[in-house]
């Protein structure tokens, strides 16, 4: 079966018009793609969990059709690349978790729109490298988890626009050194 129809029959499965649900879960369901489109029309969707499948990528403006988005799980994937511009105009979401990937990098402009994204969780990848202002953006960052990675550096005030920053996790990686 392909990745479309898993994901139509699960939202048709939920027995609402897809305008009416909010919460979506896919996971371990064996999608391998998100097809654009897919999610159009899904106005109050809040919760999307597409943890354990097999997705390599993420269009830009895959979930467009999701205004209400705050929750997206898409831990536990196959995605090895984000491309610029994948999380703009999510300005409802606060919780994004990427964890359990292969990402290497992040584009400078991943959020390069400001957010309300709370938390962010992005260990158990491969990220080398961190723009010194790819969190410049997430302002309300309250939890941001980067370990397990294999960053080697950090720059002085990367995390200096998170003001409301209370956790932040980056052990397990090869930072040598701390900016001051």
């Amino acid at each position: 079966m392909n990745s479309r129809t898993i994901i139509e029959q699960a939202i048709a499965k939920t027995g609402r018009r897809r305008s009416e649900i909010k919460a979506l879960y896919l996971r371990d369901k064996d999608i391998y793609q998100l097809p654009l489109g897919v999610f159009d029309g899904c106005v109050q969707l809040q919760t999307i969990d597409l943890s354990n499948n097999k997705i390599s990528k993420i269009p830009p403006g895959i979930f467009n059709g999701c205004p209400q988005l705050r929750i997206l799980h898409l831990n536990n994937n196959m995605i090895f690349k984000l491309l610029s511009g994948t999380f703009h105009g999510y300005n409802q979401l606060l919780k994004l978790d990427l964890s359990h990937n292969h990402i290497s990098t992040l584009p400078s402009d991943i959020f390069d729109v400001e957010n309300q994204l709370q938390e962010l969780y992005l260990n158990y990848n491969t990220i080398t490298t961190l723009s010194p202002s790819a969190f410049d953006k997430c302002i309300h960052l309250v939890e941001l988890r980067l370990y397990r990675n294999q960053i080697a550096r950090l720059y002085s005030n990367m995390f200096s626009q998170c003001r409301q920053l209370k956790k932040l996790s980056l052990n397990c990686n090869r930072i040598i050194e701390l900016p001051m």
